[in-house]
């Protein structure tokens, strides 16, 4: 019976913050695979597949593999055998978490979860503060939270979105 450790997550873009999740997963865990996927209510600006592409950028430890929901479901046959892992930054993370762990539970039967507290510094990261910095041209906040290679293909992705009409916001 093979133990999966997953970090799902939509990870639009994926940032040092999930790096440095990542990184210390990698120190517990045999294996850690982290779980591209899509959630239609964050306005995604990138696929799963490009998300996977876009980690290709980090300097991921060994024993890390980024994979798509989609490869990560034909992979396991059963949730029991699922450790997920999630990052907490502060209180309102708690509370959104724990209505997570209850939803995997109730849908999809999972049982087994850790949670990571974010080292000081890194809690104030996330996808949503890259898009910001981004979106106004704050470059060097932009590339504080990301590599110069996710900095640059955020810039383009909002380049394509301008181009289409789409809001900076959707």
């Amino acid at each position: 019976m093979d133990i999966y450790c997953a970090y799902p997550g939509t990870f639009g873009p994926p940032h040092n913050g999930h790096l440095r999740l990542v990184q210390r997963a990698a120190l517990v865990y045999a294996k850690v695979l982290i779980v591209c996927s899509v959630n239609e209510d964050k306005h995604p600006w990138f696929t799963p597949e490009e998300v996977k592409r876009l980690w290709l950028a980090f300097d991921l430890p060994e024993n890390v593999e980024v994979i798509t929901l989609a490869e990560f479901m034909a992979r396991v046959d059963d949730p029991k055998n699922i450790v997920m892992i999630r990052g907490v930054r502060n209180e309102d993370d708690v509370r959104h978490e724990q209505g997570v762990m209850l939803q995997n539970t109730r849908d999809f039967g999972l049982t087994m979860f850790t949670y990571i507290v974010s080292d000081c510094g890194y809690e104030k990261y996330s996808s949503s503060r890259v898009r910001q910095a981004a979106i106004a041209g704050d470059l060097e906040e932009l590339n504080r939270c990301v590599p110069q290679a996710v900095a640059q293909e955020v810039l383009d992705r909002l380049a394509e979105r301008r181009t289409k009409g789409i809001p900076d916001d959707g």
